[in-house]
Order: structure tokens, then C-alpha cells, then sequence
């Protein structure tokens, strides 16, 4: 077998795409939108802590998105939809991508169990008094 002459192969490749590349780096640099949804690409290490997030949170979701004294039907509906969309095992960008929404999601939904599990004995505690 005779190695490729320069130019062919990966290097070849690398070249044709370096041009599409750097212009659509100055397109998506004009654009604040752009840059925000090209930040938020994820990368190995982002898509492994974004998968345990999930796993970790998947319990909780699912009991608040079944429970009406938590969510509202269609809450309800929503994270159930997003749950059994990233237990999809596709890896592409648009399965990716999901998996971002489903943990941001996630992550709010358990802010506010947390917040609202905190404020609701306020009320019934009074005023508290704290002595130095």
C-alpha cells in the first residue's frame, strides 16, 4: 500500500472545512443569540454530568410530574415527556441538546420543591428570634 500523496485524506478534509468554518465563526460572532446557543454545546465531560444529573433527579421527577399537589396536569405531562426523551440512547447534538433541557428542567423543578418545602413551616413558626 502506497501512502497518499500530500493533500489527500484528513489533511485534504481539514483544509475544505477550515474555510465554512471560520466564516460561519465571524456569522455566529455578529449574532448574541448565535454566540448563547453555540456556548452552550456540550462537550464529554459536560454530557457525563449532565446524564448523572438526570439519573440522580429522575426519582423526584417523576413522583412531582405524577402528583397534582405538585404540578399542574400539564407540567406534569411535560416532564414525563422529557424524561422518557433522554432515556433514548441516540448520540447525536439534538439528543444532546435534550439532555441539557431535561437536567435544566430538572434542576429548576427541584429548586422549587426545595424552596417551597422551606417556606411553607414559615408561616406556621412565626417570627424567629436569633440571640447572639
Amino acid at each position: 500500500m502506497t501512502p497518499a500523496p500530500i493533500g489527500v485524506g484528513p489533511l485534504r478534509r481539514f483544509t475544505a472545512l477550515r474555510r465554512p468554518v471560520e466564516a460561519w465563526n465571524v456569522f455566529v460572532h455578529g449574532d448574541t443569540d448565535l454566540v448563547e446557543l453555540d456556548a452552550k454545546r456540550l462537550g464529554p465531560q459536560e454530557r457525563h454530568f449532565v446524564l448523572t444529573s438526570i439519573d440522580a433527579a429522575k426519582p423526584i421527577v417523576e413522583s412531582a410530574a405524577a402528583d397534582r399537589n405538585t404540578t399542574t396536569e400539564q407540567a406534569g405531562e411535560v416532564l414525563t415527556a422529557g424524561i422518557e426523551t433522554v432515556s433514548t440512547t441516540a448520540d447525536n447534538i439534538n439528543a444532546r441538546q435534550a439532555q441539557d433541557l431535561v437536567a435544566g428542567t430538572s434542576k429548576n423543578l427541584i429548586v422549587q420543591l426545595v424552596r417551597r418545602a422551606y417556606a411553607s413551616p414559615l408561616p406556621i413558626l412565626g417570627p424567629m428570634r436569633i440571640e447572639l
